[in-house]
């Protein structure tokens, strides 16, 4: 059963249509030959936002459709990314349409979830660092009594056994996870970062120390999926999700900027490494995950590997590396993955898509775009 949020937000505002025309540049995505040799990489996410809006915003619900046909199914999780790219735009432009959307989208999620409160609490953890960063980037203090809200309900998911760990879910606890366990470990090193609330710091640790011990092997590097308890038994379960390496990725490099132990910046550049001998194609391109939940999995690590780029710290040939990689998938998103002219992205960035396509690939797509704005932005930081 989902607990009744009594968040909710009171004003709402108007929303522009979004009339820009489909992705700019392009008559044959594939011909490569036909992509500029200074990619305005800003224009293209430009042209991505526009399409988002045109091609999956449901008006009557504010909400985003599930898929390029205009399905209405609520993916609560999916919606917490849409936030997040949308703070990409407004953070990229300053343009104020996107505070509107963000407020019209977050008040639809609150109407159709009836509140914030999850059964899952990733589903939460994803909408809280979301929260977050449109609090840093707006300033909207709500946002940020929200984000302390749904961090006092994820906190919950802990649970003693097994060392420790957070549950992936309220009503069943039978399996305890990196997608419940990293982004809850990076929240916690958001909030310690502007409150310098040391509990907040203690939970990051605890978190991550859990995760080291549980679900990364230590002599390769590789990241299991979770733990499935059945009764007094834990049994790994060894999956691979690009995903899981982009949160883990992360949570160790807010760990090293919070602490300046290099050993959680050496977590972070292994977990890169070992995610591109099992992720990326022959090409050099991420493997496609599918048009549903799989859909997000590689946009979520590009959102991530971008900010390892991004480190000052990081040696010059690895921050070469990284911005080299992530500029190819980019250039193969839009010479190749993509309609002509419309901007939908195929899950699969070696070819177009030739049939609807989902809002989990379209989200992947746009934070590539994104991710690459912000590379050859002059004022590029990270997060």
């Amino acid at each position: 059963m989902k607990v009744k949020s009594k968040m909710r937000y009171t004003t709402l505002f108007v929303l522009l249509a979004a009339t820009a025309a489909g992705c700019h540049g392009l008559t044959n995505p594939n011909n490569a030959t036909t992509q500029s040799t200074s990619p305005i990489w800003s224009e293209r996410a430009d042209s991505a936002q526009a399409a988002f809006m045109k091609h999956f915003w449901n008006s009557s619900e504010s909400v985003y459709y599930s898929n390029s046909t205009r399905q209405t199914n609520l993916e609560y999780w999916w919606q917490a990314h849409a936030l997040d790219v949308l703070v990409d735009g407004y953070v990229r432009t300053g343009d104020s349409t996107y505070i509107k959307r963000i407020s019209l989208l977050l008040l639809g999620i609150t109407i159709r979830n009836n509140g914030f409160f999850d059964d899952y609490y990733d589903d939460e953890e994803w909408l809280a660092l979301a929260l977050f960063r449109a609090y840093n980037a707006t300033g909207n203090v709500s946002y940020y009594n929200d984000v302390q809200v749904l961090w006092g309900n994820i906190q919950t998911a802990w649970d003693s056994t097994f060392g420790g760990g957070m549950f992936q879910r309220k009503s069943r606890h039978i399996y305890k996870d990196v997608p419940a366990n990293a982004p809850a470990c990076i929240l916690a090193c958001e909030l310690y970062e502007k409150t310098g609330n040391n509990d907040d710091l203690v939970w990051a640790n605890k978190i991550f120390d859990w995760l080291n011990a549980t679900l990364v092997d230590s002599t390769t590097g590789i990241i299991n999926d979770g733990l499935k308890i059945q009764g007094t038994l834990g049994t790994v379960q060894t999956g691979q999700y690009p995903y899981n390496y982009g949160t883990y990725l992360y949570a160790a490099l807010r760990l090293f900027q919070i602490t300046h132990d290099a050993t959680y910046l050496n977590k972070a550049v292994r977990t890169a490494n070992v995610a591109d001998s099992i992720f990326v194609t022959t090409a050099g391109i991420l493997r496609d995950g599918g048009a549903g939940d799989g859909g997000l999995f590689k946009g979520i690590y590009v959102q991530y590997l971008v900010q390892l780029a991004l480190d000052p710290s990081l040696s010059p040939s690895l921050r070469m590396k990284y911005e080299s990689f992530l500029e190819q998938n980019a250039g193969s998103l839009w010479n190749y993955a993509q309609n002509p002219g419309v901007c939908l992205f195929n899950g699969n960035w070696e070819v177009p898509p030739t049939g609807p396509v989902s809002l989990s690939q379209q989200l992947s797509g746009m934070m590539l775009l994104e991710a690459e704005a912000l590379i050859n932005s002059p004022q590029k930081t990270s997060k």
